[in-house]
């Protein structure tokens, strides 16, 4: 493989990937609360020419908002990262354990405050905003009277182990990453190194499967693609090249375009429904297939590790926790404000759009500096004076 990783042991083109996804999910945001219909289709209103947005719901050319689909990535990449880092080093895997929590908890408590404060002194214009965009989802974001200590409550605990997204909608998902990242260190740990796990790996992802929790196979996925990445080269070099790796990354996305808020129609995606969780599976399917083409494709690592994807992905989890904060004020603001003056609609989303794009990067930078850089050298710190 190329020479990929950082001198502290990340790997680089990983860390691409996932500021790239952390742009997805920014941009489903975005679609949902400007464009709904390019998510829930006819069923919402449309604002574009011809009804663009309405027929964007059901194309694969939705990659650049699949929010879903970039969640199930992060899954999958979350799982890689924490078996490889255990092959590569039992202690570290024992540390990340450790501190999962705090790295995760103190971060969403800082969003959560600036949330509280913000809906406090109505600063979020989001059900304003929904009026004129149509959007369900914008209309039920902070549809609540905020309350300190139920602020307090959700974070700390609902968050991750309820799933509760209430002062933070992107957070629905961080009761699977927090379960699904000790499910891969329990999985590691016990089966990585006995033979035929890839039994064990596939009994699990069916008893996943039947219990209805399907996101968590992904973090399954995850393992078993650091598994061959680890200890099994040689099946890694055999479809390396760039016909496959490329072959795999399309289907990747093609699957990752399988509509979210709807029930396909139409001849892209209609034949592959097999019910209601059709998208998950699609969904989780076409995140495996791009993260392993990316893993069997060096020219796409070497993209990947660019300058500007590293600092994405350095900063993807600040990115992921303070956009909703920027797009609910700042973005609804200047939007009801040109809509107003103008009333026309695709102007007044794109002159609210780019300063957002700009500002969400700003203050994420700020974030990650400020706030989760430091915590995760003082958590660390504490870590390495009490525990090792």
């Amino acid at each position: 493989m190329v020479s990929n990783k950082q001198q502290s042991g990340r790997i680089k083109y990983i860390d691409g990937l996932r500021g790239i996804c952390a742009l997805i999910v920014v941009m489903s945001h975005f679609m949902v609360a400007f464009f709904p219909s390019s998510y829930w289709g006819a069923s919402l209103p449309s604002h574009t020419l011809y009804n663009l947005d309405t027929y964007l719901a059901q194309s694969p050319l939705s990659l650049f908002y699949a929010g879903n689909y970039a969640v199930c990535i992060f899954f999958i990449i979350s799982g890689f990262v924490l078996s490889k880092n255990y092959y590569a080093n039992n202690q570290k895997i024992n540390k990340l354990a450790t501190t999962r929590y705090l790295r995760l908890c103190i971060p969403i408590l800082f969003s959560t405050l600036i949330i509280f404060i913000f809906m406090k002194f109505s600063i979020f214009k989001s059900i304003q905003a929904s009026n004129i965009t149509g959007s369900i989802w914008l209309q039920n974001l902070y549809n609540f009277n905020p309350n300190f200590g139920d602020m307090l409550k959700v974070t700390l605990f609902d968050v991750f182990f309820l799933g509760s997204g209430k002062y933070n909608t992107v957070l629905w998902m961080m009761s699977i990453l927090f379960y699904g990242s000790f499910l891969t260190i329990f999985i590691t740990m016990l089966w990585s190194n006995i033979k035929n796990r890839h039994i064990i790996y596939l009994i699990l992802g069916i008893i996943f499967f039947k219990l209805n929790k399907i996101y968590y196979i992904s973090f399954i996925l995850g393992i078993v693609l650091s598994d061959l990445d680890t200890n099994h080269k040689n099946i890694i070099n055999k479809i390396t090249g760039n016909l496959y790796c490329m072959f795999m990354i399309i289907l990747g996305i093609y699957l990752g375009c399988y509509p979210t808020g709807i029930t396909p129609t139409n001849t892209f995606y209609s034949w592959l429904n097999i019910g209601e969780q059709s998208y998950l599976i699609y969904h989780i399917l076409g995140a495996f297939m791009v993260v392993l083409g990316v893993i069997c494709c060096k020219k796409i690592q070497i993209i990947l590790s660019k300058t500007i994807f590293q600092y994405l992905g350095k900063l993807s989890f600040s990115i992921f926790l303070v956009h909703i904060i920027i797009l609910s004020s700042f973005s609804c603001n200047i939007f009801i404000k040109v809509w107003n003056l103008t009333q026309r609609y695709q102007f007044s989303f794109i002159i609210s759009f780019i300063p957002s794009i700009i500002i969400i990067i700003g203050f994420s930078h700020l974030f990650y500096k400020l706030i989760e850089q430091n915590l995760n050298k003082m958590v660390s710190k504490t870590y390495d004076k009490f525990f090792l």
